[in-house]
């Protein structure tokens, strides 16, 4: 599998990030869109397919190569660890290589503070500490996001889109800006979202975090809480780039 790009396009509502795709003699394009007004987001790096693509690639047996810019850190962690560990998990009969012509993929990321949003319990219970709550200015959300990876069925488009209306209604009442992340990458799974769901979704920060995922990743903070009930919560806010 060999992954050429990305391109970034922008229209007069949507902009789209774009990685063509090359397998057994065809071309295929994995797509990641936001609105138009959060264009300068989108990366120039190709680490949303890095991400998105090993799963598939491991399935397939395929070996993995990236003709474009990716992040050394990512790249490194993917091969030393992510690769050995899924093909365990996926049951893969043997490891592929995983390889790129350009690491020097770098950038900025310091616009605002995300994290995802899907109006149940666990978002308000985040939006408590990290909006409501006292939080260092940093760490104070600033945007919500919602995405579209493969949760709301294989055509799910009209499904994401009726969610993202009802979901606007709740930023909307927070006064919060809400970015809607769209994507193809479900049709690249062949096993269901519930068995691949964290790493289809650990690849939307990659996609509208500007610059490298070193940057992103030393800009995620991470905290574990014990609650009242016994166990503990991770929460991740993610910081990235966009004017608007």
């Amino acid at each position: 599998m060999r992954i050429v790009g990305p391109t970034i396009s922008v229209n007069r509502s949507v902009a789209s990030w774009e990685a063509s795709v090359h397998r057994d003699g065809g071309r295929d394009v994995l797509k990641y869109s936001v609105p138009a007004k959060y264009a300068d987001a989108l990366t120039r790096n190709l680490d949303p397919a890095l991400a998105g693509l090993i799963v598939p690639a491991i399935d397939a047996g395929e070996d993995l190569y990236l003709d474009g810019p990716v992040s050394t850190e990512l790249l490194a962690q993917v091969q030393t660890e992510a690769v050995a560990l899924l093909s365990i998990v996926r049951g893969a009969e043997r490891s592929i290589r995983v390889d790129a012509t350009d690491r020097s993929g770098r950038g900025n990321c310091d616009g605002g503070t995300i994290t995802g949003f899907s109006a149940g319990i666990d978002s308000f219970n985040v939006l408590l500490d990290y909006y409501f709550g006292v939080a260092r200015p940093e760490h104070r959300v600033s945007h919500l996001l919602f995405n579209n990876v493969g949760s709301h069925g294989r055509h799910g488009d009209s499904l994401f889109r009726e969610r993202a209306t009802r979901i606007k209604a709740v930023a909307d009442e927070l006064q919060l800006p809400l970015v809607l992340v769209d994507s193809n990458l479900d049709r690249f799974y062949t096993s269901s979202f519930v068995a691949t769901h964290t790493i289809r979704n650990a690849t939307v920060p990659f996609s509208c975090s500007k610059g490298s995922a070193a940057t992103t990743m030393q800009q995620v903070f991470m905290s574990r809480e014990r609650r009242s009930r016994g166990q503990n919560r991770w929460v991740m806010l993610i910081r990235f780039y966009c004017h608007y």
